[in-house]
């Protein structure tokens, strides 16, 4: 996936968390097929996340695309409990 760890680029910025969700989310296909979640999936979090971040005001029907996705992950990932709330 060509990550470089612990080695910031000029103009780049230096938050390799960051950095390492981009270069996951442009590569649904990899990610996928390294960690084992499903690439749909993934494809749908990325929309999620970047629609979040983006600044803007949000459609409402935003809210249709996060609950299917919420349904695609509990329908994929039913051993793993997805928290409504922060604990």
């Amino acid at each position: 996936m060509g990550f470089l760890i612990d080695a910031p680029k000029p103009g780049f910025g230096t938050s390799n968390d960051s950095n390492t969700a981009r270069v996951f989310f442009q590569n649904p296909e990899i990610a996928s097929s390294i960690t084992g979640i499903d690439e749909i999936l993934i494809r749908k979090l990325h929309v999620l996340l970047t629609t979040i971040a983006c600044g803007h005001e949000i459609d409402a029907q935003f809210k249709e695309f996060c609950l299917t996705t919420a349904e695609l992950y509990v329908a994929l990932y039913p051993w793993y409990y997805m928290f409504s709330e922060p604990p």
